[in-house]
């Protein structure tokens, strides 16, 4: 596997790593695609119930907990809106995680991942 290049590369290749290495993960593990290509796409996805900030990726796991993640590359920063879903739905019990590299990823599926599946 490559060095990813980008936030998508990354994302793309820990999903297909889930996918590929987990299959008890699959159909629970998904991308949330919050994003837009222009802006009258972003106001009808607004308007359909888009909100900024959500996390990249969503794991469902046992006893109705959910797992968020946050996929980041190089040295960008979470955004205002994503830290303040972040703290909003930790107040609520969330697990969110913020994601650079494979292997941090791998951390986040050893340890608050498949420990439930167990």
């Amino acid at each position: 596997m490559s060095e990813p290049k980008s936030e998508l590369q990354l994302q793309s290749q820990a999903w297909t790593h889930a996918w590929n290495t987990y299959p008890l993960l699959r159909k629970r593990i998904f991308q949330v695609y919050n994003n837009t290509d222009n802006l009258v796409q972003a106001m009808q996805k607004k308007a359909a119930g888009l909100v900024a900030g959500v996390p990249d990726m969503c794991c469902l796991l046992p006893d109705q907990k959910i797992v968020w993640i946050e996929f980041k590359f190089g040295i960008n920063k979470l955004s205002s809106k994503q830290v303040e879903i972040h703290d909003n739905w930790k107040a609520l019990g969330h697990q969110i995680f913020t994601v650079r590299t494979m292997t941090e990823f791998q951390t986040v599926l050893d340890y608050a991942i498949l420990p439930n599946y167990k």
